[in-house]
């Protein structure tokens, strides 16, 4: 994450309660979209340029949903380069400083372009409203108290799930890392978001589909000395975010394990989770 970022609490917030304010049938139609990275870029552009929330929070999580989209289905060298650009593109969108997220947008807008990758679809046609108003803001700082008793206040790398998980995901880390302190011992050393998409039911998604071979060695690296954790909005049967976080225990060995932790928990199948070993 860029040193001039600045978290921007209350794009998220203000987007959240103005599309709740409108009634589920508009968030209905809201949460579906299909256009391109390019179309996503441009809109999100102008949204932070007239101040608009609701947009601006839609479409941040929608420039990581393209990406990955685009790397299982096409295929994408070195794709954690790609996707890191893509959460730091889209956490300084949310930031709440317009001339940093303009840079942004057009410095990846350049990546996007040298990769060929500007014309990939973005397509979200599932109007998931539970997972939304599973999200509201009073959810999100539950989950970021979670996350700092899970944590210890120490650095994290924080892999949110796509596609559900994204866009409350970068809340709660760009709130975690805005309010903790780090540690004497770990000085300097910065939380880090990833994000992957491990769709057991919608897609069908497996282990030999999840993480390319780079990615695994950038997290691994990554992993060394933080907290690795879980996030996805919500928690049904659990077989996804505790499938997911068995996998990167697998791939990863981090010292205590990864955590998890959800926005929405109605069955309580996250309380009293230490870590998956």
């Amino acid at each position: 994450m860029s040193e001039e970022l600045r978290v921007g609490r209350s794009t998220y917030e203000l987007g959240h309660t103005e599309l709740m304010k409108q009634g589920l049938a508009a968030i209905g139609e809201a949460l579906t979209y299909t256009g391109s990275l390019d179309t996503v870029l441009s809109e999100l552009d102008t949204a932070i340029e007239q101040n608009d929330h609701v947009t601006t929070m839609l479409h941040a999580p929608r420039i990581v949903r393209g990406v990955l989209d685009y790397k299982l289905s096409a295929g994408l060298s070195h794709p954690e380069v790609v996707i890191s650009d893509a959460l730091d593109t889209a956490l300084t969108s949310m930031s709440g400083d317009p001339g940093a997220a303009h840079e942004k947008v057009a410095a990846f807008r350049m990546l996007l372009q040298e990769r060929g990758m500007l014309e990939a679809p973005v397509v979200q046609d599932h109007p998931d409203v539970a997972s939304f108003l599973y999200s509201q803001p009073q959810e999100i700082d539950t989950a970021v108290e979670a996350l700092k008793t899970k944590a210890g206040e120490h650095p994290v790398l924080f892999v949110a799930l796509s596609h559900g998980g994204v866009g409350p995901g970068m809340e709660v880390f760009a709130k975690y890392a805005q309010t903790t302190t780090e540690p004497a011992d770990r000085a300097g050393l910065p939380s880090v978001p990833y994000t992957m998409r491990y769709s057991v039911h919608k897609r069908a998604d497996g282990d030999t589909t999840v993480l390319a071979d780079s990615e695994i060695k950038y997290l691994q690296d990554l992993a060394i000395d933080r907290t690795v954790v879980v996030f996805d909005e919500d928690v049904d049967s659990g077989q996804t975010i505790f499938e997911a976080g068995a996998y990167l225990n697998s791939v990863l060995s981090p010292e205590s394990g990864v955590h998890l932790l959800a926005t929405a928990d109605p069955y309580g199948l996250l309380q009293g989770q230490e870590g998956v070993a």
